[in-house]
C-alpha cells in the first residue's frame, strides 16, 4: 500500500487499495483489438527505448518457453537518428544555433535534434559538462541491473552513457535497431490498420551500419536500399524520442524586440556547456528547477553578478553556498534574488519584474525555462499545425466527443493529452508514449511502462474500451494544468504499482520494493553529502 504522504490521484489509490476490482473492471470493458500487434516500430534508442525492446523480446523469450510455435513480435525495429544508443545522455560540445527567442510552438521551427544534419553530420547535444546525476545509482537504474559496484553514488553522464551502451549488449537488442535514421513521418492507414512512415538517412552509411541493410530488407520486403528516404508498414508505434528536444521560452514584452536588436545574449539551458560562458558578465538566470540551480552553482565564481529569476523567491533552495562550499543559507556578494521576469524595456535597456523592480539589462539571460513536448513526425496530431488533426483513430465511436477535442495530441506543448495512464493514445492505442513524466526516476518508470507495454500488446494483459480509458483519464487530470498533467513526485511509486497489479504477474513485473521507496526519498540529503550540492 501506498504511504499516507503520498499525494495520489483517485485512480491510482483505487488500485493501490483493491487491485483485483481493477482488474475485473478491465476484464468487463476489454478493447476491441482488430487485428494483432506483431510488428513493431520503436523511435528512439534511448533509456526508453531500449528497455521497449528488451521487453518485447523478453514476452517472445516467455512464448517460446512456453512452448508456442509462434512469437508475439517477429518483427521489432528500432529507428535511432544518432549513430549509437543513449539518447539526450550524448554530450557534445557543440551548441545548439536553431533555438529562438522566443520558443512557445512545438512546431514552430527545426527541431533541435540530437542527431546529426544530413548536410554537416554535426551531432548536437542538451546536457552540459559537469552534468551528474540527482538520484544515486540505485534510485535510477533499471531494475536489476545495477551500475558498476565501484561507481560512485552518483554518476557523471560518461557513466550513464556507458552503463546504456552495456545494457544494449546485455539486452542483445542492438541488432534491431537502425541507426542514423530518422522518423520524419508517421500516418495511420484506416484501410490497412498499420502506420505508415517515412524514414531518412540521418548520416551516410558507414561500415559500423553493417546490420542496416539486411533490416532494410526484413522490413521493407524489397532489397536492400541505401536511399535517403523510404516508407515501412508497422502495427503500433511506440514513441521514445524524448522530451528535452524543444526549449520552452516564454514569449515576454519586449523579447523579440531584444533579439532582433541583439541588445544582449540569450540562451537556453539547452545551449549551456560550461561556466565559462558567463566568464565577467552579469548573468540573469530564468528559472529556479535543477537546471536553472547547476547553471547558477557553476557560473557563480566566474560571473561578474547573477541575478536569479524565481516565480517565488522565498521557497527556492538557496544554491549562493554552493559554490563558496558555505552552510545553506550564506549570502554570496555576486548573486540576487529577483522575482519572476514580466519583460524587457528594450528602450531603457532594462529587465523588469512582477513585483516592478528593475535591473539593467544584463550582458546575458539565460532561460532554464524547461521544455515544450513536441512529436514532429505526429504533426497532424499538433492543434497548430494546419489541418490538424487527420484522424489516427483505431476504431470511430460516435458517442465520443468532436474529433478535434477527442484527438488532438499537442497543444501549447506543455503537456501531451489524450494519454490513459500517461501512456497510450486512446484514439488508438497502438501509439504510445513512454516516459514523458516529470520528477520521477525515469529508468524504472520506463522500465515498468515497457513491461506493460509487451503485455498488453501480447495479449497477456487487458487494456480497457476507449470509453472507459476516458473516463479513467478524466479523473487523473481533474484540476491539472499544463505540465502538471506529468508531474509525479510522491505518485511515481503508487503508478508503477498499479503498472505491476495491471500486469498481475510478479515474474515479470513485481511491485516496488520498499528499500527503493526509502532509497528514493533520501536523494536529495544524499546528492548533497556526496556531492556538496
Amino acid at each position: 500500500m501506498s504511504t499516507p504522504d503520498s499525494p495520489l490521484p483517485s485512480v491510482y489509490q483505487r488500485i493501490d487499495a483493491d487491485p483485483e476490482a481493477f482488474r475485473q473492471q478491465l476484464q468487463d470493458h476489454p478493447y476491441p483489438w482488430q487485428r494483432p500487434v506483431r510488428r513493431i516500430a520503436i523511435v528512439g534508442a534511448g533509456p526508453s527505448g531500449l528497455c521497449c525492446a528488451a521487453s518485447f523480446r523478453a514476452a517472445n523469450h516467455r512464448a517460446r518457453q512456453a512452448g508456442r510455435e509462434d512469437v508475439p513480435f517477429p518483427t521489432i525495429q528500432v529507428f535511432e537518428q544518432n549513430h549509437d544508443v543513449g539518447g539526450t545522455w550524448h554530450y557534445s560540445d557543440n551548441v545548439d544555433a536553431s533555438v529562438t527567442f522566443p520558443s512557445i510552438d512545438p512546431l514552430g521551427g527545426p527541431l533541435p535534434s540530437a542527431a546529426p544534419a544530413v548536410e554537416d553530420n554535426r551531432f548536437v547535444g542538451n546536457i552540459y559538462r559537469n552534468l551528474h546525476t540527482n538520484l544515486p545509482g540505485d534510485v535510477m537504474c533499471f531494475p536489476g541491473i545495477p551500475f558498476d559496484k565501484d561507481a560512485p553514488m552518483f554518476q557523471h553522464h560518461p557513466a550513464v552513457l556507458r552503463y546504456l551502451q552495456d545494457l544494449a549488449r546485455h539486452w542483445q537488442v542492438r541488432d534491431c535497431i537502425e541507426f542514423n535514421s530518422r522518423v520524419e513521418h508517421l500516418e495511420w492507414q484506416p484501410e490497412g490498420k498499420v502506420w505508415r512512415i517515412r524514414v531518412a538517412r540521418t548520416a551516410p552509411v558507414t561500415t559500423a551500419d553493417t546490420t542496416v541493410s539486411d533490416i532494410d530488407s526484413a522490413i521493407s520486403h524489397s532489397p536492400p536500399t541505401r536511399s535517403a528516404v523510404r516508407y515501412v508498414t508497422f502495427d503500433a508505434v511506440v514513441m521514445c524520442n524524448g522530451h528535452f528536444n524543444v526549449p520552452f521560452v516564454p514569449d515576454l514584452p519586449g523579447l523579440r524586440e531584444v533579439a532582433d536588436r541583439r541588445l544582449c545574449e540569450l540562451r537556453h539551458s539547452r545551449q549551456y556547456k560550461e561556466p565559462s560562458l558567463a566568464r565577467d558578465k552579469r548573468v540573469l538566470v530564468v528559472g529556479g528547477g535543477p537546471s536553472g540551480q547547476d547553471v547558477i552553482r557553476e557560473i557563480l565564481p566566474v560571473a561578474s553578478h547573477v541575478y536569479h529569476s524565481l516565480s517565488d523567491p522565498t521557497s527556492a533552495s538557496n544554491v549562493s553556498h554552493l559554490a563558496t562550499h558555505q552552510p545553506p543559507g550564506t549570502p554570496h556578494a555576486n548573486l540576487d534574488r529577483v522575482g519572476a521576469l514580466a519583460g524587457f524595456d528594450p528602450a531603457a535597456r532594462t529587465a523588469r519584474f512582477v513585483d516592478g523592480t528593475t535591473i539593467p539589462l544584463p550582458d546575458l539571460v539565460l532561460f532554464a525555462t524547461g521544455y515544450l513536448y513536441s512529436f514532429p513526425a505526429l504533426a497532424q496530431l499538433h492543434s497548430n499545425n494546419p489541418g490538424s488533426p487527420a484522424s489516427c483513430r483505431y476504431e470511430p465511436t460516435a458517442t465520443l466527443p468532436d474529433a478535434k477535442d477527442s484527438e488532438v495530441l499537442v497543444t501549447d506543448g506543455r503537456n501531451v493529452h489524450q494519454l490513459f495512464f500517461q501512456l497510450f493514445y486512446m484514439p488508438n492505442p497502438t501509439l504510445t508514449f513512454p516516459s514523458i513524466m516529470t520528477r520521477v526516476a525515469p529508468f524504472p518508470i520506463a522500465y515498468y511502462q515497457a513491461q506493460l507495454l509487451a503485455c498488453v500488446y501480447a495479449g497477456e494483459a487487458v487494456l480497457p474500451d476507449e470509453p472507459t480509458m476516458r473516463a479513467w483519464y478524466a479523473e487523473e487530470v481533474a484540476g491539472k494544468e499544463g505540465k502538471a498533467r506529468h508531474l509525479f513526485g510522491n505518485t511515481e511509486v503508487a503508478y508503477k504499482d498499479a503498472l505491476a497489479d495491471w500486469v498481475d504477474d510478479l515474474q515479470v513485473l513485481p511491485r516496488v520494493p520498499s528499500s527503493w521507496a526509502a532509497l528514493r526519498k533520501q536523494a536529495f540529503a544524499l546528492r548533497l553529502q556526496q556531492l556538496g550540492y
